[in-house]
């Protein structure tokens, strides 16, 4: 705020409430974009190889009937499946912030905010 020649500062030009949130950008929620791909990337190779981990353990069960086995293979599915929540969360992430793009594009700053918000919770 640049106050001109014979005026005073105000207490309520200080807090005045529009002054809290700037108009959110482009730039902001484009810069999520590139970490959730590369989110994405890791968690799925990480599930590709669980999952042959788990086929491999699954087909050593069928040959041998080792009970051993079991809790380890219960273990690595139990795992892929939070693999799979992580990556739908991640899917989310990535549709609120591409709606937080179409609403700046429409110049819907209280609805980008949002979603942007949640973009980043997700």
């Amino acid at each position: 705020m640049v106050l001109k020649k014979n005026e005073t500062l105000r207490k309520d030009d200080l807090f005045d409430s529009s002054s809290l949130m700037n108009p959110l950008s482009f730039n902001t929620p484009g810069l999520l974009f590139p970490a959730i791909s590369l989110l994405m990337l890791a968690y799925t190779n990480r599930f590709l190889g669980l999952a042959s981990l788990s086929r491999q353990l699954i087909g050593k069960f069928q040959e041998n009937q080792n009970p051993d086995l079991l809790p380890q293979i219960r273990n690595l599915r139990f795992r892929l499946s939070l693999i799979r929540h992580t990556q739908s969360s991640g899917i989310l992430s990535l549709l609120a912030c591409t709606s937080c793009l179409t609403a700046l594009a429409f110049d819907f700053q209280g609805i980008a905010w949002s979603l942007f918000g949640t973009a980043l919770f997700f």
